[in-house]
This record gives C-alpha cells, sequence and structure tokens, in this order.
C-alpha cells in the first residue's frame, strides 16, 4: 500500500452582500434619570425621521448603555446604539446618513459589511479543493495500475481577505459635515470584495487490488 498526501486550495472573489450600520447617540444630565429622558426623546425623533423617509424603525435593535460615572461638570452620561442589518446597499446607506444629519443632535455613525451566507461559500470552496485532489490523485493512481484509490483523511482551513479598508464611515457624526460635503463622502464609498481562500490536506492510499 502506498500513501499520499496532496495539497491543493479553492480562491474566489465576491462582493460583500451584507451590511451593518450603527448609530450612537449619547446624552447627558445632571441625573441619570434626565439623561436617559433626554436620550429617549432623542431615539423617538431619529425613529420617527427614519419612518418618514420610509425606514422601518422596528429594523433597528436598540440598546441602551448607562454610565452612572460623572464628568468634571458633574453630568451623568447615557449612551443608546441602534444598530439595523441587511443587504449592502449604498443608496439605503445614504438615506439613513442624510436622516441623521438632519437631527438637532450629535448621531455617531458606523459601519461594516459581511457576507449573509459565508458558510455556503466556504462549503463550495472545500468541495472544489477536494474535488481538484481527486483529479491529482486520480492521476498518480494511474501509475498503479489495478491500484484501489481511497480517501483516508481531509483537513482544511479557511481564510478571508478584504479588497481594503472600508471604515470610512466609522466614528463619522453626520451633523458635523456640511450640506456640500455628504454626496462627495457617500460617492467615494463602493462595496468592497472580500477573497475567500480554503486550504486542504487530503491523504490517499493506493492499495494493490488482488487477484
Amino acid at each position: 500500500m502506498t500513501n499520499v498526501v496532496l495539497k491543493t486550495d479553492a480562491i474566489q472573489s465576491v462582493h460583500y452582500d451584507g451590511m451593518e450600520i450603527s448609530l450612537n447617540i449619547k446624552c447627558e444630565g445632571l441625573s441619570m434619570q434626565a439623561s436617559l429622558r433626554k436620550l429617549q426623546e432623542s431615539t423617538d425623533q431619529l425613529l420617527a425621521g427614519f419612518q418618514s423617509a420610509a425606514i422601518d424603525p422596528a429594523s433597528f435593535s436598540i440598546e441602551v448603555l448607562e454610565s452612572t460615572s460623572l464628568d468634571a461638570d458633574q453630568k451623568q452620561k447615557a449612551v443608546v446604539r441602534l444598530a439595523t442589518q441587511g443587504a449592502a446597499d449604498l443608496k439605503y446607506l445614504r438615506t439613513i446618513w442624510q436622516v441623521a444629519a438632519a437631527m438637532p443632535f450629535a448621531i455617531e455613525m458606523g459601519m461594516s459589511y459581511f457576507l449573509q451566507k459565508e458558510d455556503d461559500y466556504f462549503q463550495t470552496l472545500l468541495k472544489k479543493a477536494i474535488e481538484k485532489a481527486k483529479i491529482q490523485a486520480d492521476g498518480i493512481n494511474r501509475l498503479f495500475e489495478g491500484s484501489h484509490l481511497q480517501c483516508t483523511g481531509v483537513k482544511s482551513e479557511s481564510f478571508k481577505e478584504s479588497s481594503k479598508d472600508f471604515s470610512a464611515l466609522h466614528g463619522c457624526k453626520p451633523v458635523e459635515y456640511p450640506e456640500g460635503a455628504l454626496p462627495s463622502l457617500l460617492d467615494q464609498l463602493q462595496i468592497p470584495t472580500v477573497t475567500l481562500r480554503t486550504n486542504v490536506e487530503t491523504s490517499w492510499s493506493f492499495q494493490p487490488e488482488t487477484a
């Protein structure tokens, strides 16, 4: 019996198809109760703005982060984080930006991309890499006429690498940008690509056929 280890890979570049947009609102008051009241009023105003722009307020998750620490001016702060996930859509992003920029209070905005079916992509790459190994093993098997080919083990590693840094909006505050800067900032954004790679190591045995 002869044993062989083969190393193959499969690579695919795709555009991200999912997007998460987050918006942080910070309010402060002389008491935590006052801060939370301002926070609720600001959140309600922002969600009403989304609804007017035909964006479903229910699509946002809301998380309130309370802080009991005092600033030098003895004010307490509270922060709320709104986040929404969906298809990677720059038009949708621009609408959210415009609503946030129209609010009379500061909003810190961030975004990230993801693949909605990342596991499916990697499963497909794994199958392709194994199939490449099978073709190579069949070629070797032809050198052993009359042998029985068997895959005895599979090890795999998966990696992904983005085409560029896409955090251009991270930490941006729409209210701080003049109206004329809005299109130029957002027009520079493009949905980036991500390169997926799966490396596979397969073990094969070649057993001579018995007469």
